[in-house]
């Protein structure tokens, strides 16, 4: 599923003429975060009902991938920038752990890559 979903998005997005040198310039890694961000955050939405039908509604339950990744969507639904409320709140995901002392901080180029955005996709789908 995960490859896809990036196989269709990047279709989709050459033909946006938001991207288009006509409308706005945009430097690659504004390009870069914008694509990284709508890749992950939409992902996540799409794959949320099958992770509730399998692990519930409570993300503390969930397998720390799962965690992680709801950690990076919401990142991504707030300009990038974590967003972790709960002082209990942690999740580690191949090596790298987040937790309230990382509230605010920005998620893309700091804590991930693109690329670790698509490994964590291949990830969700291993579990499925």
């Amino acid at each position: 599923m995960a490859y896809k979903y990036i196989y269709e998005y990047l279709q989709n997005v050459t033909t946006n003429h938001y991207f288009s040198n006509d409308h706005y310039h945009w430097n690659s890694k504004a390009y870069g975060r914008y694509s990284c961000s709508r890749i992950s955050y939409t992902y996540y939405e799409n794959s949320k009902s099958k992770i509730k039908d399998r692990f519930g509604d409570k993300p503390e339950k969930w397998p720390d991938t799962l965690k992680f990744a709801r950690m990076a969507r919401n990142a991504f639904g707030h300009r990038g920038q974590l967003e972790i409320r709960n002082p209990k709140d942690s999740s580690t995901w191949r090596g790298l752990t987040l937790n309230y002392k990382n509230n605010g901080e920005t998620m893309l180029y700091n804590h991930i890559t693109g690329g670790d955005i698509i490994l964590l996709m291949l990830d969700i789908d291993d579990i499925f």
